[in-house]
């Protein structure tokens, strides 16, 4: 799971003072960090929850992964709104990077001879060392 971002509720990005600023976080870290931006205690996170300290201490140390409801549940007891991001990621297969196959065709002719050109000075000089 990707998460993007947690919103504070004028729909502000959290800065990283705040929050961990990253293109993806882990649930365990995710539940940890706005319990802690909000001055909760487990106890006090589960309570608002409906849930026990226990479950949000299995949440925080990854022992248990809470559902994406129960996620949005803990942003939004947080004061914060949870948003969610699912792609495609580039992906090597085969041993083809797709990504570089895609950048190598936007190339004009020229751009190509000149990266093939600076790969070959590369290998030629790995192979004299």
């Amino acid at each position: 799971m990707a998460v993007v971002g947690v919103r504070d509720s004028s729909q502000r990005i959290l800065g990283t003072t705040e929050l961990p600023h990253t293109d993806s976080i882990e649930p365990a870290e995710l539940v940890r960090s706005l319990r802690r931006a909000a001055g909760l205690s487990q106890k006090g996170l589960a309570t608002l929850l409906g849930t026990s300290q226990p479950a949000v201490s299995r949440w925080e140390q990854g022992h248990d992964e809470p559902r994406l409801s129960t996620l949005n549940a803990v942003a939004h007891a947080c004061g914060r709104r949870l948003v969610v991001s699912v792609a495609d990621e580039e992906k090597v297969v085969d041993g083809v990077d797709r990504a570089q196959i895609l950048a190598h065709l936007a190339m004009s002719p020229d751009e190509r001879i000149r990266a093939v050109a600076n790969v070959s000075r590369f290998r030629a000089s790995i192979e004299l060392a």
